[in-house]
């Protein structure tokens, strides 16, 4: 399988194997509209995605990079163990997940955040859901 080099914000660069990033639809446009990309010294340039953030989404990929494209799991309210460990992380890094799932077109990820911030909500009284002071 090609390497893709992929290049984060703030010019932290990845080498990842394509079949891992085969769930960005962000990424694969970028590759595909631009061959010297497949050259092996250029990188997909994410500019709104910091090295943090996106090292937590390409591991997510990686894990993820055999599911079929439909998976319907998270729709369905189900969360494997790996990904409930996974997601077991501050309120702020789920927020930078959503959004660079949201900017890299990689549904399941965003599925799986959305559904985790949702879980999160319905777990707290209405009263703990407030944003009064």
């Amino acid at each position: 399988m090609p390497k893709i080099n992929i290049q984060s914000s703030d010019g932290v660069i990845y080498t990842v194997n394509s079949r891992v990033v085969k769930c960005s639809g962000t990424i694969q446009a970028m590759v595909e509209a631009c061959s010297s990309l497949q050259d092996s010294n250029s990188a997909v340039p994410l500019a709104k995605v910091n090295a943090a953030t996106l090292f937590l989404v390409l591991s997510w990929a990686k894990h993820h990079r055999n599911d079929p494209e439909n998976n319907d799991d998270y729709v369905n309210g189900y969360i494997c163990p790996w990904d409930a460990q996974f997601v077991n992380v501050d309120y702020g890094t789920l927020i930078d997940l959503i959004l660079a799932a949201r900017y890299l077109e990689i549904q399941g990820l965003f599925h799986l955040i959305c559904l985790t911030v949702a879980n999160m909500i319905t777990a707290k009284t209405t009263d703990e859901n407030s944003f009064d002071e």
